[in-house]
């Protein structure tokens, strides 16, 4: 008998639960032979993704996420952890440095120092009037992109819709 992966011990059931989430993502069943490794920046997310549905969890901690990928993956990779919170319920947990991430995908926000958690609050609510000075920081520390990058970006994120 095969190794118990998740509480699915049949090899069928779990070739069969394996090419259903890379269908989710978007992806071919040809990625569940793949190794970590051997996948690209763009790949990994949405594997990782599919990793998380076959055990059919309901929460998935994303450990600083890797949006600093280009515009047009960041944008597919946002949709698609967005279509499928909301397909599968999913509650999401980002542990992130990362406010633009933060903003775009985070309600409420958490924030958390030297272990202890110092603000929880709605994400519109954290960047309109944040209450501690840790979270100004954060906040200030997005990144300014020039006029024709943010133009560029938005007409690039209305062809991926």
């Amino acid at each position: 008998m095969g190794q118990d992966v998740c509480g699915i011990c049949c090899s069928a059931e779990r070739r069969n639960r394996v090419k259903a989430a890379l269908e989710k993502v978007e992806f071919s069943d040809g990625f569940a032979i793949e190794l970590p490794g051997a996948l690209s920046g763009s790949e990994g997310q949405p594997v990782t993704m599919a990793r998380a549905l076959v055990c059919e969890r309901r929460v998935v901690v994303l450990d600083e996420p890797k949006f600093a990928l280009d515009v047009l993956v960041r944008s597919r990779v946002l949709k698609l952890l967005d279509g499928l919170r909301r397909r599968r319920e999913l509650t999401y947990l980002f542990i992130t440095r990362g406010p633009s991430v933060v903003r775009n995908v985070a309600d409420p926000v958490a924030e958390c120092r030297a272990g202890r958690l110092q603000e929880y609050l709605p994400t519109e609510r954290v960047f309109d009037d944040p209450e501690h000075d840790y979270m100004r920081q954060f906040i200030a520390a997005v990144l300014v992109i020039s006029d024709v990058e943010l133009a560029l970006a938005k007409k690039l994120a209305r062809r991926n819709e």
